[in-house]
Parts: C-alpha cells; structure tokens; sequence
C-alpha cells in the first residue's frame, strides 16, 4: 500500500473518524442489550461498538467486562466466545485453563483471556503482564467486577530489565497491539512514546517462587521470542502448554530456536476451527500456535473440533 498517497491518508482519516462518531452515539448501550436479549445479533455487529460495563456466559457463568469500543469485547458481548474473534484459540485456552495450576498472560491488554481463564478454573494461579497505563486500569476494573484474584504485572516481559518505549496513536492512551521498542501504526499515523518498564520471566519465576508453569499465552506483537529466551531450562524441565502469536516465517524459527529442545508438537491454528499438526513452525494460519507436549494434546484439539 502506498502511504503517500493522498487517497490512502484520506482512507486513515476517514476510518479514525467514523469510529469516533459511531463511539459516541447516544443510547446504543441500551439498544444493544436489548436486541441481544431478544437473540438479535445484527448482520454488522463487528461496527456496533460501544462503552461501558457488559457481561457474557462462559459454560452457564457470566462474565463481566468494561467494553473499551474495541473488537474483542465487541464480539464477547454479540457472541461470547464463539464470536469472530480468536474463537478456536479460546477454546484450546478453556480446555487448557481447566486443568491448569499456573497460568501466565503475557500481554493481557484488558483481561479477556485471564478472565476466561480464572471463570473456568477459579482455583489457577493467574499471572498476567501488560504495560499501558489505561490497559491497566480497565484489567483491575474487570477482575473487580467479577471479584477474581490476579498477579498484574504492569511491565512487559523481554529479555532485558530495565526501560522501552512503545508507541501509541498521538491522541489516544490506550492501544490494543504495542511492541517493544518497535512502532507497528503506517506510516500515516502521527504517534508518541510512552516509556514503559521491562522485567523477565526468569526473574518472574524467582520472584513468584513458581515450581511450576502449566499455561502460557503470549502476545506482544513479535517480541515473542525476547520473552521465551529467559526460561529456556525451565521449559524443559515444565514443559507448560503455550499458545503464541507467530506473525513471520523468521520469528518461527527464532521460537523453534528457543523451544526446540523442549519435544513440543507443534499446531498451527486456524481461527475458523481447523487445527493442523506441523513440522515447523512458521507464520500463522491466523495469529496462533499451540505448543503441546505429545499426549496432551488430543483434547484441546478435540475442543477446536467441536467448532465445526
């Protein structure tokens, strides 16, 4: 895409805009709540955006959240966790957060999966890492709502202590895909660095005083490997299931690199259902790899399969 162009600019203005105008609207939250009640989803409800708190069933157990006019809590609320929005990938996490101890978030933003992860399984240890301040806020709002117990972190993992800056949209405090020490918004976008602080997993563990690691989830946006590289020996020893972002052919084989060792099976995942064992890993069908010890792995498949 040409960046330069002024018909690409216009396109970026106008999309800004728009989703601004239909934020603010007056009276959707009401209106919304009630086509949903009466089992009305709109053909367009991935635009139907609004503010303020929500709720949605999880296997009969509601689940509260602060809708931030994003895509994820747009789709929870419209269709809970069968929506568009990762849905094979929060099956395999359900069925993986069911039988789990500890459980790490890394790159939590607003909560969704340590939400899931602490309403199917209230007993889990849930540690969760994110670092922008509003992120942070709205995730303390949500385990308060549904009163769960979580370790918040609010640092990024890397593979270094210490400072970062990601970048965030000039006129916004909050984002829902940052990056350590890298900017992801085109071109066009005008952004601003915010300072945010590091820690590492390997310094997590010791902190934590963790014997074990059952689940991780992990997004942030290509620094994904800079996160695993710390624990390499103790995810050899743990061998925890893993659910990860792989957006690049080169950042799959820096993850088998770190992992390798480890006698993972590898499983891209499909977003529309479909889970496919592979050699090696590479860019993602969707987003999402499954990581899993042999034997371990039939159920959270089965769990993807059942979407079809």
């Amino acid at each position: 895409m040409d960046y330069s162009s002024p018909y690409v600019r216009l396109y970026f203005k106008a999309r800004q805009l728009l989703k601004k105008l239909l934020v603010m609207l007056p009276f959707k939250r009401p209106l919304f709540l009630g086509l949903r009640a009466l089992g009305v989803t709109p053909p367009f409800y991935q635009k139907l955006f609004f503010t303020g708190p929500f709720s949605f069933l999880l296997e009969g157990k509601e689940v509260r959240m602060v809708h931030t006019s994003y895509q994820i809590e747009n789709n929870l609320f419209w269709k809970g966790v069968d929506g568009d929005w990762e849905k094979t990938s929060l099956h395999i996490w359900i069925a993986a957060a069911k039988e789990a101890r500890v459980i790490l978030d890394i790159g939590a933003n607003t909560g969704a999966y340590s939400l899931i992860a602490k309403s199917v399984n209230p007993d889990a240890r849930v540690i969760a890492f994110e670092p922008l301040p509003k992120a942070i806020e709205y995730f303390k709002q949500n385990c308060e709502l549904n009163k769960f117990d979580v370790t918040l972190y609010a640092k990024a993992l890397s593979n270094f202590e210490g400072e970062a800056v990601v970048h965030l949209e000039t006129s916004e405090d909050f984002a829902y895909a940052v990056a350590v020490n890298k900017k992801l918004q085109v071109p066009e976008i005008k952004t601003r660095e915010l300072v945010i602080q590091t820690t590492t997993l390997k310094k997590v563990i010791e902190e934590q005083h963790l014997e074990c690691i059952d689940l991780i989830k992990i997004d942030v946006e290509g620094h994904e490997p800079e996160v695993l590289e710390t624990i390499k020996d103790h995810l050899q020893r743990w061998r925890p299931v893993i659910l990860i972002e792989i957006l690049t052919d080169h950042m799959g084989q820096r993850i088998e690199e770190i992992v390798g060792d480890v006698g993972y099976h590898y499983f891209n995942i499909d977003e529309s259902g479909e889970v496919e064992r592979v050699q090696h890993l590479s860019k993602s069908f969707s987003y999402n790899f499954l990581l899993c010890p042999p034997g371990r792995a039939e159920r959270f498949v089965a769990a993807a399969a059942s979407l079809n």
